[in-house]
């Protein structure tokens, strides 16, 4: 299976935001299950050593990192947001979503676009929506093309797990280039072109029953 750890960041005040993200979670797992995905989410309540605790999940095992943004960004956010951004310039990961409540004050949404554009040199770089249902939706256009995403721009967009070793399976008068990744502690089989399969099957499942 390949794991997709989302942090979802912001206000401890933005539960209902949270469990509506998590719900999302829950059925985009029961999806995807057959694409051989696991989904976890996790936020800052389950997160022990407090901010210390936050940094260090955001650096070593967040590949989605969610911020909800209803009313003033505050510090922390902030200080998430850039933390996630240098490792993303040096890794690949994590993806970065900033979603704003449009229900905000001006005040509040002038200085987050302020921000966003001093961060990342775009004035837009978030997303808006107006309630639970909205959010969920604009989360779930970002995230399913992560879930869908080719195996070579996977690894292209994920610097840390570039290690190949093409293989070569055969069926019948067809064969097929394939690849085997490390995606985290993962090994998979990525088949391409293959019809009626899942883009990834276990390497210890590709061994026994296609490897000639």
């Amino acid at each position: 299976m390949r794991k997709l750890t989302i942090f979802l960041a912001g206000s401890t005040e933005l539960k209902d935001e949270r469990e509506k993200l998590r719900a999302l979670c829950l059925n985009l797992n029961q999806t995807y299950k057959r694409l051989c995905w696991e989904i976890e989410v996790k936020s800052c309540e389950e997160i022990t050593d407090s901010q210390t605790g936050i940094d260090k999940f955001i650096e070593e095992e967040t590949d989605v990192i969610i911020f909800i943004v209803s009313g003033e960004l505050r510090d922390w956010s902030k200080d998430e947001m850039r933390k996630a951004k240098e490792r993303r310039e040096r890794t690949g990961r994590p993806a970065i979503l900033v979603m704003r409540d449009e229900n905000s004050q001006e005040e509040h949404k002038a200085r987050l676009e302020a921000f966003m554009y001093g961060l990342f040199g775009k004035e837009k770089y978030y997303t808006s929506y107006n309630n639970l249902d909205g959010l969920s939706t604009e989360v779930k256009i970002k995230i399913e093309p992560i879930l869908t995403e080719q195996p070579d721009n996977i690894l292209a967009n994920a610097a840390s797990y570039k290690e190949l070793k093409p293989i070569t399976w055969k069926n019948d008068n067809f064969a097929y280039l394939t690849i085997e990744t490390r995606f985290k502690e993962n090994y998979n089989i990525a088949l391409e072109g293959v019809k009626g399969t899942p883009n990834y099957l276990p390497y210890d499942k590709m061994q026994e029953e296609h490897v000639f």
